[in-house]
């Protein structure tokens, strides 16, 4: 059980030796949170700009694929109304 006794010089240094140390700890996770949201920030980016190719990729797929049964349709067409020699 504590006591409610006065604090010491040594006691007041080891405890502000302890509050340097955990405010030293503080500030370098702090930095390291900073470079993560950084990293986070550019990934992100990159991700919305491949998504944003990938969409243009479907797009233009269907399109395509429209564009080709149309052709198939059109070449039936005309094939069935070529007479054989």
């Amino acid at each position: 059980m504590l006591k409610n006794l006065p604090l010491t010089k040594t006691d007041i240094d080891h405890i502000e030796s302890r509050t340097e140390k955990v405010e030293y700890k503080a500030e370098r996770i702090e930095a390291k949170l900073d470079k993560m949201d950084k990293k986070l920030d550019k990934l992100a980016e990159t991700l919305d700009g491949f998504v944003g190719r990938v969409d243009n990729l479907r797009t233009e797929n269907a399109v395509g694929a429209g564009q080709f049964r149309d052709h198939e349709i059109r070449i039936s067409k005309l094939e069935s109304t070529i007479q054989p020699a």
